[in-house]
């Protein structure tokens, strides 16, 4: 299941466990455990028809209450080690010894570093920016200004794009003992991201741009994964 559709689920989820919990606080329900720091409740039966598929996201349907505070004990088959979710749905694993982009398991067999551009992202962009600049010219021949201008900002944005994307690479694996330094770049438009700087195949200095998935919770993660692993200061 995609990261946003799990989300999504996760916190409407929690918005509903939580108000039928406090409902069944209030009438007194429920089995205090012992010590009284944790105080379990049982809503299975009066969850909505439209929410008991998802019942199973929670152990024995079970709520806790620790400190006053609700903490949801949902299973979403989040890998155990250290990880963040890229912007474009993918995973960056932070192990021990490298970086490893792709799902959200780990493949088999762990891919080797490269050095190579991103080459399907840069046609895709060129092929882009031909097709403006050839809608461009055509609009200047029939003096449709109107339309030149907002072809030329969108010719002047994937442009833009192209030039960034072109200095970075594609590689899906980066090995700790490589990695020269780590960049954080925060944007108010777009998504924040990573500039990983690392020695490629060749000794030849390389860079990997990470987008972080657009959600506050899965920035604080990666800031926290990238500071525990001593990759950024």
């Amino acid at each position: 299941m995609p990261p946003q559709r799990v989300l999504a689920i996760q916190q409407c989820f929690n918005l509903v466990c939580s108000y039928h919990a406090a409902k069944i606080k209030e009438k007194g329900e429920g089995k205090e455990e012992a010590g009284g720091r944790e105080i379990f409740y049982s809503f299975s039966s009066r969850l909505p028809p439209p929410f008991l598929p998802f019942q199973t996201y929670l152990p024995d349907n079970k709520i806790s209450f620790i400190q006053g505070k609700p903490h949801y004990l949902c299973i979403m088959n989040e890998p155990t080690h250290a990880h963040f979710v890229l912007a474009d749905a993918q995973y960056c694993h932070v192990l021990n010894d490298r970086l490893i982009i792709g799902n959200r398991e780990l493949p088999q067999k762990m891919p080797e570093p490269t050095g190579k551009p991103d080459y399907t992202t840069l046609g895709l962009q060129i092929s882009g920016i031909l097709i403006l600049a050839f809608f461009l010219i055509m609009t200047l021949i029939t003096h449709y200004y109107v339309v030149t201008f907002t072809v030329s900002l969108l010719l002047l944005t994937l442009l833009i794009s192209f030039i960034r994307t072109a200095g970075f690479t594609s590689t899906k694996a980066i090995m700790t003992a490589d990695i020269v330094g780590v960049d954080y770049k925060k944007r108010f438009l777009g998504y924040d991201f990573f500039i990983v700087h690392y020695a490629g195949p060749k000794g030849k200095e390389c860079k990997r741009r990470l987008p972080i998935y657009d959600s506050e919770k899965c920035l604080e993660q990666a800031l926290t994964v990238m500071k525990e692993a001593k990759l950024l200061k």
